[in-house]
């Protein structure tokens, strides 16, 4: 899946990504960012064999959002994409975090 593909998949969930960062964040909870954590790359008879890449997307949103995570949660298993979830709070920014960690 290249990295357009799953910018795509994440748009499909109706909540607004941005790759890495937002210069200007929505005004309006939920949104969230993506990026790419790692690349394996293995060569074979000096030929890309496979590759992987592991990428990490954050949703976030001012209370705990089942909704958002529903949609998000939704738009990966249509793709094919298993992930690993995990929460918290960010207590500066009065923002709760759900983090998505998968491979493509």
């Amino acid at each position: 899946m290249t990295q357009t593909e799953l910018y795509q998949v994440l748009q499909g969930s109706g909540i607004p990504f941005a790759y890495h960062h937002w210069e200007k964040p929505p005004k309006q909870l939920p949104w969230g960012v993506y990026f790419l954590e790692y690349e394996n790359k293995f060569y074979a008879d000096g030929t890309l064999y496979y590759h992987i890449a592991g990428y990490r997307a954050e949703l976030y949103t001012d209370k705990k959002d089942l909704n958002a995570e529903s949609f998000l949660d939704n738009a990966f298993n249509q793709a094919g994409i298993s992930y690993a979830k995990t929460g918290s709070y960010i207590n500066g920014q009065k923002l709760y975090e759900t983090t998505y960690e998968f491979e493509v």
